[in-house]
């Protein structure tokens, strides 16, 4: 499979064998990115990918003489769209096809690009593997990327440089970031998102008053029966506070009613005399 380069002449002819191998149009209506008249939406698509790789914006891009930008925009900003599905339905294509390439029975695997682009734009490539210990003595595995200091016309990039002059890196756990996205998929679901937004009110809060409050940041206890019980205990403490706190605001309200209904009486006797 050839790869599309940002100076390739005949991108054009690229991006449709591109579009031809994931079966863009069929990946567009599946996402609900249709258009009942003029342009073809996969046309759109085709002049927004080259765009991409051309390092241009919608507004420093060539035009194209079948539309006009503002149609690939509002194509775009379509609120029926299903952006999730499209990715998906594109990396399923693209897997699908790459699945016989990377099978362990071929003499010759393909090895695809692992690397890592910051916002500023600098790219990290990856280089080794790398193993820490934590203070428990327990090991964990990170993937090593280092910047690429030097561009293509042989010119250091100050980005990828820290203040010292070194080159940059970073360490990405593999393991960690899988975990990451599999909570972060569970969250996007409308089910699972309403029981983690009450968080707020029902379990956070009550942490936040122990901790704040009671200083209680940790158990002082070992096994099931005693630390439940020491929980008890403790928000039996707080409940108190909330009861305390309570009576005394009735105490105060009923304090201020009985110096208004005083100062009324008093004032009633000093207009009868």
């Amino acid at each position: 499979m050839s790869t599309i380069q940002h100076s390739t002449p005949n991108i054009h002819l690229a991006m449709q064998h591109f579009s031809k191998l994931v079966q863009l149009p069929d990946v567009l209506r599946r996402a609900n990115i249709h258009k009942t008249r003029g342009i073809q939406v996969p046309v759109l698509f085709e002049w927004l990918i080259t765009t991409i790789f051309t390092r241009y914006s919608i507004f420093r891009a060539e035009s194209d003489p079948h539309f006009t930008k503002k149609t690939a925009r509002n194509c775009l900003n379509n609120r029926h769209t299903n952006w999730q599905r499209l990715v998906i339905l594109l990396a399923v294509r693209l897997i699908q096809y790459v699945k016989h390439f990377t099978d362990t029975r071929r003499a010759q695997a393909l090895i695809l690009d692992d690397y890592y682009i910051d916002p500023q734009g600098v790219r990290f490539n990856f280089q080794k593997y790398v193993a820490r210990k934590d203070k428990t003595g327990f090991t964990r595995q990170f993937h090593r990327y280092l910047a690429e200091a030097i561009d293509e016309n042989q010119q250091p990039i100050p980005a990828a440089l820290t203040k010292g002059g070194r080159t940059r890196y970073i360490d990405v756990n593999p393991e960690w970031e899988f975990f990451k996205a599999q909570q972060r998929a569970k969250l996007t679901s409308k089910t699972e998102g309403k029981i983690y937004a009450r968080r707020k009110i029902d379990v956070e809060s009550v942490f936040g008053h122990l901790k704040a409050y009671l200083y209680f940041t940790r158990f002082t206890v070992r096994g099931n029966i005693p630390v439940k019980r020491q929980m008890v205990f403790m928000l039996m403490a707080m409940n108190l506070g909330k009861v305390a706190k309570r009576l005394s605001a009735l105490s105060a309200l009923n304090q201020i009613k009985r110096t208004k209904a005083r100062n009324l009486r008093d004032f009633r006797v000093l207009v009868l005399f």
